[in-house]
């Protein structure tokens, strides 16, 4: 995986909220998540692949994002996130429990 995001690195939220990467968990065709803290508590971080994060993808989060969880067993993104120095951007969501410890990835 190519780790587009290191631990400690800074990110945004749409509403200024600062978000502090901690771990790569591990990635796909879209995109890498990984764990992180908001105000210290855990979420998920999911960032896209600059190829991936196009126009389209932005606007299906946003409704995502607008319509919400229809309820507590679906883990669905909360906002988006951005920073101006990395290429893309990825949305924050609520982190499974099972993932709330987890060790990084070892890099390869």
């Amino acid at each position: 995986m190519n780790q587009l995001l290191k631990p400690q690195t800074e990110i945004q939220t749409e509403s200024g909220m600062a978000c502090r990467v901690e771990a790569f968990l591990g990635g796909g065709g879209q995109g890498e998540v990984y764990r992180g803290v908001i105000s210290e508590k855990p979420v998920a971080i999911k960032w896209y692949f600059p190829e991936q994060a196009t126009n389209a993808q932005r606007t299906a989060l946003i409704d995502l994002i607008q319509r919400g969880a229809p309820n507590d067993k679906f883990l669905r993104p909360i906002s988006l996130v951005s920073n101006p120095d990395i290429l893309g951007f990825g949305y924050v969501m609520p982190l499974r429990e099972k993932w709330q410890e987890r060790k990084a990835v070892p890099e390869k």
